[in-house]
């Protein structure tokens, strides 16, 4: 059953452990107003809730007039070795369409940081594609397989096929992608 194994490692939860500065309230009209090169950027900082003084993520919203919000998700025990837990973080845009810039980051044990490549995802209504990681698919000899995935959608919003875009390698320490 691997799909069930899928949505068993996609199980990011909301959480108030860390926090975030962004809101669509740091897009005035005073900011709008400005030409596109004189904007400022709208920095935005996820950071501990018991560490606001430290910023862990830095992030800069790219489209001042649809941003949204950013989300900040968690995936507890993923399964993955020196691994404490994983965050999901996702700057929105909306406006007719939905749209999210998407970043993941293992957090170890040691509390470093390991990001992971960015991902993208868009769409106006059914059928659509959705890029998601898994994790973990697999453990061999030591290294922990995570999966990149475009999930296919129907018109009727059911998952039609899933294809695996990529897969990376953790070894504990560090990602690495296969040959």
């Amino acid at each position: 059953m691997l799909l069930a194994n899928f949505s068993q490692a996609q199980s990011f939860q909301p959480t108030e452990d860390y926090k975030v500065t962004a809101t669509r309230s740091l897009v005035t009209e005073e900011i709008l107003a400005l030409d596109l090169d004189d904007r400022p950027n709208i920095n935005c900082f996820v950071y501990r809730a018991a560490s606001p003084d430290k910023h862990l993520i830095d992030i800069v919203p790219e489209e001042h007039e649809v941003f949204d919000s950013v989300q900040v998700s968690v995936l507890k025990n993923p399964g993955l070795k020196n691994v404490k837990e994983i965050l999901r973080v996702e700057i929105e845009y909306t406006a007719c369409c939905f749209w999210a810039d998407i970043s993941y980051y293992l957090i170890t044990k040691s509390a470093e940081l390991i990001k992971l490549p960015d991902l993208h995802q868009s769409f106006c209504d059914w059928p659509a594609n959705i890029d998601e990681y898994y994790f973990p698919i697999q453990h061999r000899k030591g290294i922990s397989l995570i999966q990149n995935n475009t999930i296919a959608i129907n018109s009727e919003g059911d998952i039609d096929k899933i294809e695996t875009n990529s897969l990376l390698l953790w070894n504990g320490k560090q990602i690495t992608v296969p040959e």
